[in-house]
């Protein structure tokens, strides 16, 4: 079956939740060796990637995998296209959270919107997503004013740039290199502001509140 709302054909011919439930049922007996070496194999490259997060703690991977333990249990989750949902994938620890992506449409438009939009009252709303998704949706802030939920934790990850495409092209005019910050822009709506470049600077106001994040370029690599 295909799937709509993706960039490139993706087919099964096997719901996911079939497979498990068969593979439960003792259904699928033969695929057990094959599970468990890419279990064994997962379970190698998971702490290889730790050991490599507890040598470079302020790298963005790092940061992703703090971020992930400063959310409360049950909180709303929206994580940004581009880096961060890669980077959320690859230290994630299955918390129990509701993370949402707008995975399906390809693009960092109108993710501050979208986080908003999804927000609930009574819970504790967080949005990570990238320094450029951010510079998309200036204009997104506005709609806090007009909402009930008030926890809201909005983490950019600013790296100066789309360093996602450094892996692509070899050429810095399509990273969209810039120096900027949020310092003005969380004012402007007023937002609380803090920047995190060390773990000593980790502090989270009460209220709708910008967490910019700027971590170690060298360390990330």
């Amino acid at each position: 079956k295909s799937f709509s709302g993706l960039g490139r054909i993706n087919k099964t011919t096997l719901s996911l939740s079939r497979f498990i439930h068969e593979y439960k049922e003792d259904k699928l007996n033969f695929l057990k060796p094959f599970v468990d070496k890419l279990s064994s194999r997962d379970s190698e490259y998971k702490n290889k990637i730790n050991s490599l997060i507890v040598d470079n703690p302020l790298s963005e991977p790092a940061w992703v995998k703090n971020i992930q333990q400063l959310i409360p249990e049950n909180s709303n989750v929206f994580i940004g296209n581009s880096l961060p949902i890669r980077e959320w994938d690859l230290v994630s620890e299955n918390n129990n959270l509701n993370v949402y992506v707008n995975r399906g449409a390809n693009g960092i438009d109108g993710l501050t919107s979208t986080f908003l939009g999804l927000a609930e009252e009574g819970k504790s709303n967080w949005c990570v997503i990238g320094d450029l998704s951010a510079l998309y949706d200036l204009g997104g802030l506005w709609a806090e004013k007009q909402m009930a939920a008030k926890d809201l934790k909005l983490v950019i990850i600013n790296n100066s740039g789309g360093k996602i495409f450094s892996r692509i092209f070899d050429n810095k005019a399509f990273e969209n290199q810039h120096s900027l910050g949020f310092n003005k822009w969380a004012d402007m709506f007023g937002w609380s502001y803090t920047c995190w470049k060390k773990y000593e600077d980790i502090n989270l106001p009460e209220g709708p509140v910008v967490i910019e994040v700027v971590p170690d370029e060298a360390q990330t690599q």
